[in-house]
């Protein structure tokens, strides 16, 4: 299980999103792993949504296609803006 927690509850305790994300964020990271890690956990990071905004220029037609499905899963709650939490704090 995967617990949720909103970048408005994470600032009010001072915390910065990349000190408690897992996320995927690197200079080799692909559209298809943002994609992979967000629908296996339900929850996309800040970083993540920041890689794919500065990187959709660099987009071929099919990551365009992939960047479009995961906004729709934003859109649709399937995949929420959160903070993804190693399983030890579960």
């Amino acid at each position: 299980m995967v617990q949720k927690i909103t970048w408005v509850a994470l600032a009010a305790q001072g915390l910065n999103g990349p000190q408690c994300n897992n996320s995927v964020t690197s200079l080799l990271m692909t559209l298809g792993e943002v994609l992979l890690t967000s629908l296996s956990s339900g929850v996309i990071t800040q970083d993540e949504v920041d890689w794919v905004a500065s990187h959709q220029h660099r987009f071929s037609r099919e990551e365009v296609a992939s960047a479009l499905r995961l906004g729709r899963l934003i859109d649709t709650g399937n995949v929420n803006l959160g903070c993804r939490l190693p399983a030890s704090l579960n």
